[in-house]
């Protein structure tokens, strides 16, 4: 039992029908509590409110705090109360856990155990003493007052009890012998002044007692206290149940002493007062160390920020599978351009440089050689960043880690990490390579200053922690996604081939690293190399010695052997793309499967021409499909009978190496059942793409594989990207029965949609449109080919899937439909990034540049919002008098890639260039039929000098060739 149930439960009968209405903060339900009429005045009393919102730490009516009422003399008064306000509904902010749920916390006041003493009993015996018991046996009255009322007690809040002091008791009974009581200016605190100490499971107050003679008259009707001890008892039962063992243990075996204590007080049968307040006082000694000693092994429990930073680069380091595909590096770090001239006071000011990293390591190593084999910058001068801020809200968290990990040498399987003076080496690696000698000077400063800049400026410390955090419970710390877009960041002048000058390195187990030209040549057959290029080239193939990327054409059986035998000494070769186009039988599939599986490739895409055999086995395929190194595989243009016509369900194959799997055919609803089993045994897909020629084809295909897997799957033909449901819904086992019921169920999990053709009917419309009403994760919709008259409900309804959702990306088509124009309108902006416009009259051009105009202004208007990068792509007749609205467009939006397939007046041109940023602009596309090599040269003038322009497109123009050699020393591909 709790020393304090009586008074957390005391309270009187309310006879009034005046109440105040409360609420938690957040929430709309609202609680009534009866106020009590005092002197006249309305109140409510602070332990009433405590009944009704256990934890409350202070009431709030709008930004205002509400405080305890207080007397004439400033002093507040007690028992606590609050003022009634009609018609206002006072907000409960709760305490947080570490406030409201202290292990062994203490109230504020004195709790009364017996509120009178018998008749018959002396004037100086406590509180119901029984009758007959001489004086001299009972407990001295402060000794036992001071034992019984400031033990230590569990609680679910700090409660402010009303204290009910035994008459005959002297102030200094109370006080000079209790030594738990600390010093204290203050012993009437409520419960919402209470600070967080008060509450810490460590630290004890046992509060001195406070005689109120108005506090120890008997309440005006009697509570059903039977009820209230049962409620009290099981709250008590589920804090003790959230402890360890050992320490429910303690607890209850405390609170069982205490009540007898109680009791026995009660009873009159205490004979040694004072060895039994040093017994209590001891014992709760030690169940305050013990306490103690609990929260300083939880402590120690927590992962030290080294230990979490470990994480994090183990995390990224081992992932491999999702970004083996890309041609850009993974690893880059940022140093300051000018550390001399860096400014602390505003960070954001400065400029810093990406560097690529050589991931050379152990796997590099050849004999009789001295060159190290550690982690280094690459030889490059390094990248200029273009919008740093857009840069680092992207990839701060992920250049920080790396970063951190090159500080503090955090070991990694496979990688050396050297000190951060030998990242950057004097010898032979970086000769003449002028930038990176200036870094060595001083790149233990300069990373300093990164780590800083990114920490404090770039991106907010939680940010950090909080994204690193999903992206390692996720098993993710760089998405593909995010890499492919990092090169739009940099300031690639020189247009290097590869990012860094660095090579893809292809493991013999398919892992892929970067490496330097240094480090490749040590395993690196240039002969063998030379000899597969030569061949690649003969058969009108491609290959791009950085990335390791190949595309083959074959003709016939002889060039498919020329190029087998061309390929076989080549280790550097990752990415293969095959295109077959001759009679294929079952011994050509045989061949080719012998030949790629002698390689390391990671990615295989075959496509068949359209004379291949029918009625023959495919087995091949899937030994191919199932090589170890291989995480992506492509079929295009397969034979329809390969799901039927091959060893699939006999064989048994375990195909868990692939991530990535596209199967470039219509599936026919007879291939179902093998696509089922294929699925099955691909447990490892991160992707899956079908094609698909119709809408009804995707519920049967969909049933057949969500009983396996919760994937994203693309219909290449409808672009229809789902990401399948959660567990709980996959195991729901819901049976789709048409496109309808597909939206209804996974409308608000589609990413991407294209509309071709008729696109879904107005019934799956509907039910997409429904689906979305409590969110939408569409990010890419197109309309570009969906050229049907559209009902106005069915307009409506894309505008509502529109403006319920972040697309990135909106591919349109008005031609013939002026209404679709309302879906412009409904673009939430300061999410999109690329949108394409394609109308076949020119009166349309004025509606669209306005909802454009518009909608980029309404995005200037809303507070804390950023422009970020934009796409816009215009097909068909530009209309008189919208080359202001569109000059206004381009100057508002922060444009890197305009493409204008309208035909303009030479003057239209050249006013558009004079608004252009050209130090934002990547690739321009204009057209006009005025273009000759005198106005060509006046509009190449209007481009800044500071450009970041990669490609320009003059349709219909006339470029003579220095013109075109002009540009190309300033980087900028011209094209006509």
């Amino acid at each position: 039992m709790l020393p304090q149930k009586l008074s957390f439960f005391a309270g009187y009968l309310r006879a009034s029908g005046t109440a105040q209405t409360f609420r938690l903060a957040g929430e709309s339900e609202v609680e009534e509590i009866t106020c009590d009429l005092v002197d006249g005045q309305n109140i409510i009393y602070w332990e009433d409110i405590e009944q009704v919102f256990p934890g409350i730490k202070y009431i709030k009516n709008g930004n205002a705090i509400i405080t305890p009422m207080r007397d004439s003399n400033r002093i507040r008064i007690v028992p606590h109360c609050i003022k009634h306000c009609p018609g206002v509904v006072f907000d409960i902010v709760l305490s947080t856990l570490a406030e409201s749920t202290s292990i062994l916390s203490v109230t504020d006041n004195q709790v009364d155990v017996s509120p009178t003493a018998p008749p018959d009993a002396p004037p100086d015996a406590p509180p119901d003493a029984p009758t007959g018991v001489a004086t001299e046996d009972k407990v001295d009255e402060g000794v036992l007052d001071s034992s019984v009322s400031t033990l230590p007690t569990l609680s679910t809040v700090p409660i402010a009890a009303t204290a009910n002091a035994p008459t005959g008791v002297t102030t200094e009974d109370k006080v000079d012998k209790n030594p738990l009581v600390p010093p204290s200016s203050s012993t009437n605190k409520p419960a919402s002044d209470a600070s967080a100490s008060d509450a810490s499971v460590s630290t004890f107050q046992c509060p001195k007692a406070k005689v109120d003679s108005k506090a120890a008259q008997p309440p005006a009707q009697d509570m059903n206290l039977a009820s209230l001890t049962a409620l009290e008892s099981d709250i008590e039962e589920q804090l003790i149940s959230a402890l360890s063992h050992k320490f429910q243990e303690q607890v209850r075996s405390s609170s069982d002493k205490h009540s007898s204590i109680v009791l026995a007080i009660k009873e009159g049968r205490v004979r040694q007062p004072k060895k039994l307040r040093d017994f209590l006082i001891a014992y709760f000694q030690g169940v305050i160390t013990l306490s103690t000693r609990m929260m300083e092994l939880q402590d120690a429990m927590k992962p030290s920020p080294m230990a979490l930073l470990r994480e994090r680069v183990q995390a990224i380091m081992a992932q491999t599978y999702e970004l083996q595909e890309n041609s850009i590096p993974r690893l880059f770090v940022v140093f300051p351009q000018d550390s001399l001239r860096w400014d602390y006071l505003d960070p954001s000011s400065n400029k810093v440089r990406l560097y690529f990293l050589c991931e050379c390591g152990e796997y590099t190593k050849s004999t009789n050689t001295h060159t190290p084999h550690h982690i280094h910058l690459a030889k490059h001068r390094g990248y200029d960043i273009i919008r740093p801020s857009e840069f680092f809200q992207q990839y701060g968290a992920y250049v920080l880690t790396i970063m951190k990990m090159l500080k503090f040498r955090i070991s990694v399987p496979g990688v050396t990490i050297p000190p951060v003076s030998e990242l950057i080496q004097t010898g032979t690696i970086y000769q003449n390579t002028t930038g990176l000698q200036q870094l060595a000077g001083n790149i233990e400063s300069r990373m300093d200053q990164a780590i800083e800049y990114i920490e404090k400026i770039a991106v907010k410390e939680d940010e950090v922690i909080n994204e690193l955090t999903e992206q390692m419970e996720d098993n993710v710390a760089m998405t593909s996604d995010k890499l492919r877009k990092l090169e739009a960041f940099l300031k690639n002048s020189h247009g290097d081939k590869t990012l860094g000058t660095l090579f893809r390195f292809v493991r013999d187990n398919g892992d892929v690293k970067w490496v330097c030209m240094n480090h490749r040549r040590k395993n690196h057959r240039e002969k063998a190399v030379k000899t597969l290029q030569d061949t690649v080239v003969s058969l009108d193939g491609s290959f791009s010695e950085h990335d390791g990327r190949v595309g083959m054409p074959l003709r016939s059986r002889e060039e498919a052997n020329q190029f087998y035998l061309a390929l076989e000494n080549v280790k550097s070769v990752y990415e293969i793309w095959i295109c077959l186009f001759w009679p294929i039988t079952y011994s050509d599939l045989e061949r080719l499967r012998d030949n790629l599986l002698k390689t390391s490739i990671g990615v295989c895409r075959i496509v068949f021409g359209n004379n291949h055999n029918t009625g023959q086995r495919y087995d091949p395929i899937l030994d191919i499909m199932r090589h170890s190194t291989i995480k992506s595989f492509s079929l295009g243009n397969f034979p329809l009978e390969l799901l039927i016509r091959s060893g699939l369900k006999p064989r048994n194959d375990d195909f868990s190496n692939l991530r990535h799997l596209t199967i470039g055919f219509s599936i026919r609803t007879d291939e179902i059942p093998g696509l089922k089993i294929l699925v099955a045994r691909t447990p490892n897909l991160s992707n899956l793409a079908l094609k698909t020629l119709a809408w009804d084809t995707i519920p049967k295909i969909y049933n057949a594989i969500v009983e396996h897997q919760t994937y994203p799957i693309d219909f290449n033909d409808q672009s229809l990207r789902i990401l399948l449901p959660t567990n709980e819904l996959r195991h729901s086992r819901v049976v789709l029965q048409d496109p309808a019921q597909l939206f209804r169920v996974h409308g608000g999990q589609i990413e991407k949609c294209v509309f071709n053709g008729d696109g879904p009917g107005a019934a799956a419309l509907e039910a997409f449109t429904e689906a979305t009403k409590n969110g939408s994760r569409l990010e890419k919709l197109s309309l570009e080919n969906f050229r049907r008259k559209l009902a106005d409900r069915y307009i409506k309804n894309l505008a509502s899937i529109v403006a319920r959702s972040e697309l990135r990306e909106l591919k349109i088509d008005l031609e013939g439909d002026e209404g679709r124009v309302s879906i412009l309108e409904s673009i939430q902006w300061k999410h999109l990034r690329e949108l394409h416009i394609s109308m076949d009259q020119p009166k349309q051009m004025i509606r669209v540049m306005k909802a454009l105009v518009d909608g980029r202004k309404r995005v200037l208007e809303e507070e804390g919002v950023k422009l970020e990068s934009f796409t816009l792509s215009l097909n068909g007749a530009m209309s008189s008098g919208c080359e202001g609205s569109l000059r206004l467009f381009v100057c508002s939006a922060p444009l890197v890639q305009l493409s204008l397939n309208i035909t303009m007046t030479l003057e239209q041109v050249f006013s558009l260039f004079n608004s252009i940023d050209f130090t934002r602009m990547r690739h321009l596309s204009v057209n006009t039929k005025d273009f000759d090599p005198n106005k060509v040269r006046v509009l190449l003038d209007a481009i800044q000098h500071e450009t970041e322009l990669q490609t320009l497109i003059l349709c219909g123009a006339k470029i003579a060739k220095e013109q075109k050699e002009r540009m190309a020393a300033k980087g900028i591909n011209l094209r006509y």
